[in-house]
């Protein structure tokens, strides 16, 4: 579940990929938007917003869903952002069942993005 203590920034859902926001899914979202934001907070790194979207192969049958979070920073700063937010995600690795641990592996894309 989301905290409300802290201000998310603003969250932009791609309506292809609704239909698999749910169950792991959706405490997957939970999980990388709480760390994104928990780690922006510390960097001090602007998150601009936050996109989900559904990523297909166009030559295979398969689809993950992306995160790509939009931060206002250099290069250098963006890349670390990026490891600090994978390393806090990786910290509720532990407490999560088989099945949602391959969800996060298999079908979930988080990326750090850069803009003005």
């Amino acid at each position: 579940m989301l905290t409300k203590t802290k201000p998310m920034p603003p969250i932009v859902v791609d309506p292809n990929v609704e239909r698999l926001l749910k169950g792991d899914m959706l405490a997957i979202r939970d999980i990388a938007l709480e760390g994104a934001v928990k780690v922006s907070e510390s960097m001090g790194v602007h998150i601009k917003e936050v996109r989900i979207s559904l990523w297909q192969s166009p030559e295979e049958d398969w689809e993950y869903v992306a995160f790509d979070i939009h931060v206002v920073s250099d290069e250098e700063t963006s890349s670390s952002y990026w490891e600090g937010v994978l390393d806090e995600v990786a910290k509720s690795e532990p407490g999560m069942s088989e099945d949602m641990l391959n969800t996060l592996i298999y079908q979930v894309g988080i990326a750090v993005e850069r803009r003005q």
